[in-house]
């Protein structure tokens, strides 16, 4: 059986590990459980652990604090963190510590944790029999090559092609350069692995000058006189124990590249490395909410867009991206939905629409697929304007009162006459419509008076009004007494 330990500070979080996930259908077992980093490293230092699935936000130490400690002691074990999408920087230090993999917490009962529990599983089984193959392998070479120190740090990259052909004049560039960079390679399944011992490179160990300096070496020396174009996925920099996880991280690291080439032609080889882009969905949220709240749908295109040319420009990791599509996906359908704009069809199960879009294979597919969604919800605004305009200009207003609005600004904006929209609008609501956003704006004063303790301009200003006598006088003629008055009563 595969032994797991399971590690949150939430004993909550570790029931429901516990009781959701079907274990034993993958021959795993539960063999401990902690609620703190110290208690988890103890445990690791004195059982043989295969899998730890571990809170990546904890107190005292969190979850990249303890797989740096415990792969110093048990540099075997695989550890699998668990987040919330506000986590994504302790995610990204817990990859660079060397985290296999990372889950989201509300997707612990769902079917891709079972399909993550079916990879983890083939890799404990298959991991023994790779990584003592390439120790093996390694081992020996190093005897061979006084260069080479078993206690340096290493880079692993995996030269890859779609056919799993490689030309001879790569090996031949590779053998002529083992003396010069300290290296090892040899063909493996996935491509030609070669490992690098970063101190024969002699530039600062920053991440990026040392990874710009090898796709540099594989570029002008490795590939040179090619004739194809290839795949190269970078490692971060590891130890002879993490030999392994830094050659599967380098495997990855071209699927995700495949990802984003979708199988077109590449006119020169490509290459992706540890560099990573923190992921910042808050701006783009809070556009998507501002052309929402406009019920402008062309600018809801053109935030998603750049959103997923920001994603494509920076080649994030396939699995990010598609975790946070869906997070600005999910995000915007519910705040239309909230807003009393879409019908139940439109938000549908998260669930299935967290399934489509994991089984996407390319960056193509995710496009297109948004811009279809996209195209679905405008298409159903286009109909509501021409059949119930009064209820979606009512909606907009609801949502855009405190702003500066005319009567000329929103006859335009829903291609309505002036005149023809005035009486359109009373005839179906029985008031005017200038009367209607002041009441509007009334019953948000009254409950920022009743409910906040901000001053008389601020809430003036808050609900559409610039000038706080006017805002006095109005409130006044339609509530029958003044803002101070009505504040005072309601605490009577």
């Amino acid at each position: 059986m595969i032994k797991i330990l399971l590690v949150d500070d939430e004993p909550i979080v570790l029931e429901v590990l516990k009781q959701k996930v079907p274990w034993k259908m993958f021959d795993m077992e539960i063999i401990g459980l902690a609620y703190d980093g110290y208690t988890a490293l103890s445990f690791i230092a004195q059982n043989d652990v295969d899998i730890v699935f571990t809170d990546v936000k904890m107190p005292h130490m969190d979850g990249y604090i303890l797989i740096e400690k415990a792969l110093a002691i048990k540099p075997d074990t695989k550890f699998v963190v668990l987040s919330s999408y506000s986590d994504f920087h302790l995610v990204k230090k817990s990859f660079q510590a060397g985290a296999l993999d990372y889950v989201l917490k509300e997707d612990i009962d769902s079917t891709n944790m079972l399909d993550a529990l079916e990879r983890y599983k083939q890799l404990v089984l298959e991991t023994p029999k790779r990584k003592k193959y390439l120790e093996t392998y390694f081992r020996e070479t190093a005897q061979k090559n006084t260069t080479l120190k078993l206690n340096s740090q290493y880079i692993v990259l995996v030269i890859n092609h779609c056919q799993n052909k490689y030309e001879d004049c790569i090996k031949l560039n590779l053998k002529n350069m083992e003396q010069e960079y300290s290296i090892i390679w040899l063909v493996f399944l996935k491509g030609i692995i070669v490992v690098f011992d970063i101190a024969s490179f002699k530039v600062s160990s920053k991440e990026n000058l040392l990874f710009r300096k090898i796709q540099n070496i594989v570029r002008e020396q490795i590939l040179k006189e090619t004739t194809h174009n290839y795949l190269v996925g970078i490692s971060d920099i590891g130890t002879l124990h993490t030999l392994d996880s830094l050659c599967t991280q380098a495997i990855e690291r071209i699927e995700s590249l495949k990802f984003y080439l979708d199988d077109k032609f590449f006119h020169e080889s490509q290459f992706s490395s540890s560099e990573i882009y923190e992921v910042n969905t808050i701006k783009f949220k809070d556009d998507l909410r501002y052309h929402i709240n406009n019920i402008d749908f062309n600018k809801v295109k053109e935030v998603l867009i750049s959103f997923l040319e920001l994603l494509k420009f920076h080649r994030i990791d396939k699995k990010v991206v598609l975790e946070v599509t869906l997070e600005l996906y999910l995000y915007l359908i519910n705040h239309i939905f909230d807003l009393g704009l879409l019908p139940n069809k439109f938000k549908g199960d998260s669930i299935h629409v967290k399934q489509q879009i994991s089984n996407f294979t390319s960056f193509t597919q995710l496009e297109k697929w948004i811009s279809n969604q996209i195209n679905e919800i405008e298409n159903y605004f286009l109909s509501l304007k021409g059949t119930q305009p009064i209820t979606l200009i009512k909606l907009y207003l609801e949502q855009n009162f405190g702003k500066n609005l005319s009567l000329r600004e929103i006859a335009q904006k829903f291609g309505f006459n002036e005149s023809y929209l005035s009486r359109k609008f009373a005839s179906e609501t029985g008031v005017r419509i200038k009367e209607y956003i002041s009441l509007l704006r009334l019953e948000k004063a009254k409950k920022l008076l009743t409910t906040t303790n901000m001053k008389m301009t601020e809430i003036s200003e808050k609900v559409g009004y610039a000038n706080v006598e006017h805002f006095s006088r109005v409130f006044k003629k339609y509530i029958g007494v003044s803002p101070i008055l009505y504040k005072n009563s309601s605490k009577l």
